[in-house]
């Protein structure tokens, strides 16, 4: 066969592959969205048969919003006096306990509505008649139990409604020309691999993935007469990659609210992506301690995981990092940490924490952990000061710092990050 026609069979035959592949995680998507209550829950017959309809009706989507705001607050319990008192009393203070979404979940009206008429008394009659109709309502749904405490019935919606959102956004990323044709590769010094993309040579390389033609086409355009050593060029050589990811995410007090929420979604998408590629996955929850961790390929444990993670306490990511060196199955040849995080590491059973996390650092790089970091970007004074420690990890990591302020963002970013791993 012609050298050019069997070069384009090749490629047809990769495009073809590509489209296959593709179309078969579409598909997977859709299957998971349509059985995904069979499949992670046992739900009775009456729960199933509200969740399905959870895309189409709105109040079940508001519910389960709901629920996701006070799992993502650390409530659990609804007191309508209570909750009526210190919104009508100090309404100001009862936003950042509540935040507004609760709030306007169970008063029916907006903040800034609230903000303006809140010292009207009639208004704050309204306002309790409002709190009281609606835990009601929620205890006749078995949302809230006869103590006014969020039930299992609740968290099971909260899932349903968010991971049905959350799936429904990753069909549409599919839909894109690049979502879903990442092949992961890892670099290794293996002869008889496939040979891929440059770099620069290194000491120790092997003189026979040496690049000859781009090693010389380099030493040209640098007007040297012969080829020198910073000439040199190495074929990586690339391989079906045995990936294994750890997501840690930072649980303290300051991810409590929006944060925990998109942290949230974020894990889902992660979950979802590295799960379907036949990959491995480490979830972390930590704040001043490992709360908790799960490495897993089954979906439906890494979602349960993710929506036990509430917020608590100060930031230890030495903890973190090194907990998750453990978790690594020995026989990956990708090993990735990214780490998630609004803030400096506040707390360490060393003097320094800063200098404790860059030695953790060393100890993941040592077992060939790459660590990216996503900053939740931070809007006062010591943000200059978080960008350069987030620096100095990634660069002793070899990953990649990422800075986010829409949250929106930030299950795209994770997906980013996971599909750069090549």
């Amino acid at each position: 066969m012609d050298e050019s026609l069997k070069k384009q069979a090749e490629k047809s035959t990769k495009i073809s592959k590509d489209s296959e592949d593709f179309n078969k995680e579409k598909k997977e998507v859709t299957k998971i969205k349509k059985n995904s209550e069979n499949r992670l829950f046992n739900f009775d017959e009456l729960s199933l048969k509200e969740l399905t309809s959870v895309s189409t009706k709105k109040e079940k989507i508001d519910q389960g919003s709901f629920i996701n705001e006070a799992m993502n607050n650390n409530m659990s319990s609804f007191i309508p006096d209570l909750l009526a008192k210190n919104i009508t009393k100090n309404y100001r203070n009862a936003k950042q306990i509540y935040g507004e979404k609760i709030i306007k979940y169970l008063t029916g009206y907006s903040s800034e509505y609230i903000d303006r008429n809140i010292k009207i008394p009639e208004f704050q009659k309204e306002i309790k008649k409002k709190i009281q109709d609606k835990i009601e309502k929620l205890k006749k749904e078995n949302i809230l139990d006869k103590n006014n405490e969020l039930t299992k019935k609740s968290r099971e919606l909260a899932i349903a409604s968010e991971l049905f959102i959350e799936l429904e956004k990753l069909d549409k990323m599919m839909e894109s020309d690049t979502f879903g044709k990442y092949v992961h590769q890892y670099k290794a010094d293996i002869h008889g691999a496939e040979k891929s993309d440059t770099r620069k040579y290194r000491k120790g390389d092997s003189y026979k993935d040496i690049a000859l033609k781009s090693s010389i086409k380099l030493a040209i355009r640098r007007k040297h007469n012969k080829l020198e050593i910073n000439d040199l060029k190495t074929f990586e050589r690339s391989s079906k990659a045995n990936l294994s990811i750890v997501y840690a995410i930072d649980a303290s007090s300051s991810m409590k609210g929006q944060k925990l929420e998109a942290a949230r979604k974020s894990a889902i998408s992660l979950a979802y992506k590295t799960i379907s590629d036949k990959n491995k996955l480490g979830i972390i929850n930590f704040s001043d301690k490992i709360n908790d961790s799960v490495f897993t390929t089954n979906f439906e444990e890494a979602i349960n995981f993710i929506y036990d993670i509430v917020p608590n306490a100060q930031t230890d990511i030495e903890k973190a990092i090194l907990h998750s060196v453990s978790m690594f199955p020995s026989d990956s040849n990708v090993k990735h940490l990214i780490l998630l995080t609004d803030a400096m590491p506040t707390k360490s059973e060393d003097n320094d924490p800063e200098q404790a996390t860059l030695n953790a650092v060393g100890v993941a790089k040592a077992s060939n952990i790459s660590v990216s970091i996503v900053l939740i970007e931070q809007k006062d004074l010591k943000e200059s000061k978080i960008l350069e420690f987030a620096s100095k990890i990634v660069e002793a990591g070899d990953g990649k710092l990422y800075k986010i302020r829409n949250l929106e963002e930030l299950d795209a970013l994770v997906i980013d990050d996971y599909n750069s791993l090549v």
